[in-house]
């Protein structure tokens, strides 16, 4: 039983089959309709509330500004720039 599991490995290893998958070339891209080609940047924002001890309650707004190139690729961002803006009660 043994040496036949082994030659079984053996020959698995010896001969090994190449199973259909997707491409891995340079070439292939997914392509979006969400990402117009005709623009160059993209932002998004984002409400903050939290409360710590220290601070008490805080508040403010943050957000993502992307640079995209001339393609629409999927991310296929050039730059990012992260941005926050916060306020305490306890004037910090």
């Amino acid at each position: 039983m043994r040496l036949r599991f082994g030659f079984m490995i053996l020959i698995l290893c010896l001969f090994q089959v190449k199973a259909i998958s997707q491409e891995s070339g340079e070439d292939v891209f997914i392509t979006t309709d969400t990402i117009n080609k005709t623009k160059k940047v993209q932002i998004l924002g984002l409400p903050v509330i939290f409360y710590t001890p220290e601070t008490e309650l805080g508040f403010g707004g943050g957000g993502q500004l992307f640079l995209l190139g001339e393609k629409a690729r999927f991310r296929n961002r050039i730059s990012n720039v992260l941005f926050t803006a916060i306020y305490t009660s306890k004037k910090q």
